[in-house]
Parts: C-alpha cells; sequence; structure tokens
C-alpha cells in the first residue's frame, strides 16, 4: 500500500476552521482599525478648524449635500407620457383579466402603543449595521457617534407619530 506524503494531504476541517479564526480575527482588527482612523481623523477635522464655513462645506461634501442635482433632457411632458402609456399599458394587459376576488380577513387592530424610551431609541442605533443606503447621506458611524444627541428628539418624534 502507497502512503500519500505530507504535502499532498487535504487540510482537516480543524486547520480550516483555525485558518478561518485566524482570518476573522485579523479582519474585524482591521475593520476596527479603520473606523478608528476614520473618527480620529474627522475628530481632528472638527477640533482644528478655524473656518466654521470651511468645515460645514467639508461635512457637506462627505453628506453627498454639495453636489448638484443631475441634469437631465427629459421635459415633465416626456415624463408625463412615459408613466401614461406605461398606466395604459397596464390596463390592457389586464382588460381582459377577470376580475379581483376578495376575502374577509381577521385584522386585529393596534388600539395603543407603548411609547419608546431614549435608551431604546439609543440601543437600535448602536444595534444597527454600519451600512448606508445612497438614498440617505448620513453615514451609520456619525448616527452612532451623534445618538447621545439625537435620540431625545427621535423619542420625541417617534413617540409624537404614534
Amino acid at each position: 500500500m502507497l502512503k500519500a506524503s505530507s504535502r499532498n494531504r487535504r487540510p482537516t476541517a480543524t486547520s480550516v476552521s483555525a485558518s478561518r479564526e485566524s482570518w476573522l480575527h485579523g479582519l474585524k482588527t482591521s475593520h476596527r482599525l479603520v473606523e478608528q482612523k476614520r473618527r480620529r481623523f474627522w475628530r481632528s477635522q472638527a477640533a482644528n478648524c478655524t473656518n466654521p464655513a470651511r468645515l460645514w462645506q467639508t461635512f457637506d461634501t462627505v453628506l453627498a449635500r454639495s453636489k448638484a442635482p443631475n441634469s437631465s433632457s427629459f421635459s415633465p411632458q416626456d415624463f408625463s407620457a412615459f408613466f401614461t402609456s406605461r398606466a395604459e399599458n397596464v390596463c390592457n394587459m389586464t382588460r381582459s383579466a377577470p376580475p379581483p376576488q376578495y376575502r374577509d380577513v381577521n385584522v386585529t387592530q393596534l388600539s395603543s402603543f407603548d411609547p419608546v424610551t431614549p435608551a431604546d431609541v439609543s440601543k437600535l442605533i448602536h444595534d444597527a449595521p454600519n451600512k448606508q443606503s445612497w438614498l440617505d447621506p448620513l453615514p451609520m458611524w456619525l448616527l452612532k457617534e451623534c445618538s447621545d444627541l439625537l435620540s431625545p428628539f427621535l423619542t420625541a418624534l417617534c413617540n409624537t407619530s404614534l
């Protein structure tokens, strides 16, 4: 019987698991370092700024507020015609379809809400992932950094809208 050399052996599950854990640890450390450096940079920008107008310009740029809206060659009439034709196409495609059938559904209505507290709001903010949408230019790390200041306002907003 032939014996396989040690270099031709497949890695074991424990060695793969250990390598993965090591890689994940390094990745998390790298992410933490980048986050610390980002925070340190923006704090120093704010602390060392002698021109408040320039500081706000910088923040507007970072938050993508200074971008001019995309100019478009479409007129309001083009926009209206596009959606009118879309609506007509949907009507034409569904004209021969049978009417929808509705059935009664038991709906439980909420008659009251428990108000949220600033601690609840702050916990929700801090538990949220560090992601952001291009529709919302506020970086999540900045929201988390300012959550102590914003949570009372957001709490009032939530409780008022209930």
